[in-house]
């Protein structure tokens, strides 16, 4: 009898297990099949685990294939019984989204990274052919062999000449970042543009029939640099019924004391809203483009994100306290020659025993996908020059020396050649 016994509940067990995991499977694929039609796009559950008597359920390891996102937990509380009411409309009391990463492209879909063309940028080859001839050895040794110039006249005036010029049109340089930032980030803007206006057609297109309501969804997720978290209130998934969705997400930069805020209000039923972002005191290495011109340098910064159905507009001011130019870009440049790498090179010597603040105010709109720049860096370039003119006056004077040296005893012995063949 107790040999009975033991078979009985030994199988009961086994059935109530293979229930349970059956369960669970079934509840993962019904999920995955529902959340793909839904998000238009494939969605991969690793595990989900359907607790019914605790009305919650659980997922681990959701995979959005095309958004590059990976949500590590999700676990969700809610009444299953208001649900098999009506499965259209029903209230979940909360949403939590743990650990929520942006994957790589690669570690997904194994697809590769879409690399930005190489561009030549205009406005800095024009700069740099202004720079030449303001030096331009031909010209001014033409000049002293038509006039009573010594050497050291000629590479003074032409070392003060450039000075000049340089003070004159510090402000191209804005132009030349402008152009610089639109070539690097083209193919991005271009692309954060197209996913934005397929986003917006996407909810005007969709169909209001479900009305979900979710009472709280709290999230918290990292990206390559930033850890993020936050929380959202009465979300409804007919979206006609989110007339003032409050936005409140707080960022904390991993790699050092960099902190900041996304806040707002959108109306998903317009789809108009005004979002808020503000950073503080980042580290210049948490943005990758950035890190591309500066070695060092604290970043804090204010945007307004104003949202018009398709139209996106982006507009704020980004203050860089501390800020080093990168002198790799520099000493790596093809674009230019020894004169031009010393002066830099100088420049930067001469910036690093003063803290500078520069701001850089942007403007960028989708109806345009072009970033606006307008920034403080002229100014400081021009101070700059202005109170260290004796030291790039000598600097130049002995690069041009050297140069119009060569230059003209490369001319002379042209006129020597000459006149030995005629004779």
């Amino acid at each position: 009898m107790k040999y009975k016994k033991t078979i009985f509940f030994s199988t009961f067990l086994i059935f109530f297990i293979s229930l349970s995991i059956m369960k669970d499977f079934y509840f993962k694929k019904v999920l995955e099949k529902e959340l793909s039609n839904s998000l238009k796009q494939k969605i991969t559950i690793k595990k989900a685990n359907l607790n019914i008597f605790s009305n919650s359920f659980e997922l681990k390891n959701t995979i959005l294939e095309k958004d590059r996102i990976l949500i590590t937990n999700l676990y969700t509380k809610m009444s299953f019984k208001d649900f098999l009411k009506d499965k259209k409309n029903f209230t979940i009391d909360s949403i939590e989204v743990n650990d929520i990463i942006f994957i790589n492209q690669t570690e997904v879909l194994q697809e590769p990274i879409l690399q930005i063309e190489e561009h030549k940028n205009e406005k800095t080859s024009q700069f740099l052919n202004e720079i030449d001839k303001q030096v331009k050895s031909e010209s001014n040794i033409s000049k002293f062999f038509s006039s009573a110039l010594t050497k050291e006249n000629l590479s003074k005036t032409a070392s003060n000449n450039l000075v000049n010029f340089l003070i004159k049109n510090a402000d191209f340089i804005d132009l030349i970042i402008q152009n610089e930032i639109n070539i690097q980030l083209k193919n991005e803007i271009d692309s954060f543009s197209k996913k934005y206006k397929e986003f917006i057609y996407k909810i005007k297109s969709s169909n209001n029939e479900n009305n979900i309501f979710i009472k709280d969804i709290f999230f918290s997720g990292t990206t390559e640099t930033i850890n993020f978290s936050g929380n959202l209130k009465n979300f409804n998934t007919n979206l006609s019924k989110n007339t003032a969705l409050p936005i409140d997400i707080n960022l904390k930069e991993i790699k050092g004391s960099g902190h900041g805020k996304i806040y707002g209000d959108l109306n998903s039923h317009v789809l108009s809203g005004n979002i808020y972002l503000k950073l503080d005191s980042f580290t210049f290495n948490s943005f990758s483009n950035i890190e591309n011109y500066l070695s060092a340098g604290v970043i804090s910064s204010e945007q307004i994100i104003n949202i018009n159905g398709e139209i996106l507009k982006i507009d704020g001011t980004t203050e860089i306290n501390r800020a080093q130019l990168n002198k790799n870009i520099i000493s790596n440049s093809k674009n230019l020659d020894n004169l031009k790498k010393n002066l830099l090179n100088e420049f930067i010597k001469l910036s690093e025993k003063k803290e500078y603040h520069l701001k850089v105010y942007n403007n960028f709109s989708t109806n345009t996908n072009f970033i606006n720049i307008k920034t403080t860096l002229p100014d400081e370039i021009r101070r700059t020059l202005v109170a260290n003119r004796s030291v790039f006056n000598n600097l130049l004077e002995n690069q041009l020396k050297d140069q119009y040296k060569s230059s003209f005893e490369e001319k002379k012995s042209k006129v020597k050649n000459f006149f030995k063949n005629i004779f």
